[in-house]
């Protein structure tokens, strides 16, 4: 991960958010192979986050908008669900309307106590 900052150094809960939602990312690009997290900025406030990922195989960057995001948590586990999502490609959008809103998709156990501390 690109992203060496340790999360005790993090003045507000917005902050260990940014982290935990980089670093969760990053990890489940990486971990179902799709490609590597190349920008991410968050706005915790609106609840929407923008990222360009290098996918595998692909020569342009991908450009995703995320424009309202929940964390849900079940049985002490946490779990994103994006209920809006852009991409710069259209056939993309439909995609990720028919797979991957409203879908629940667990942040790895490794970032729960940081995803607890930052709600």
């Amino acid at each position: 991960m690109a992203n060496t900052e340790s999360p005790k150094n993090f003045e507000d809960k917005n902050e260990l958010l940014s982290f935990v939602a980089r670093a969760a990312l990053d990890f489940y690009l990486q971990e179902k192979g799709y490609g590597e997290l190349k920008e991410f900025s968050i706005n915790n406030k609106t609840k929407k986050f923008f990222f360009k990922t290098k996918l595998k195989g692909e020569e342009k960057f991908l450009s995703v908008i995320v424009n309202r995001y929940d964390i849900a948590k079940e049985n002490g586990k946490y779990f994103f669900v994006a209920k809006s999502i852009i991409t710069d490609r259209e056939w993309l959008n439909t995609a990720a309307k028919n797979f991957l809103e409203e879908k629940k998709i667990e942040i790895p156990a490794k970032y729960s106590l940081f995803v607890a501390a930052a709600m």
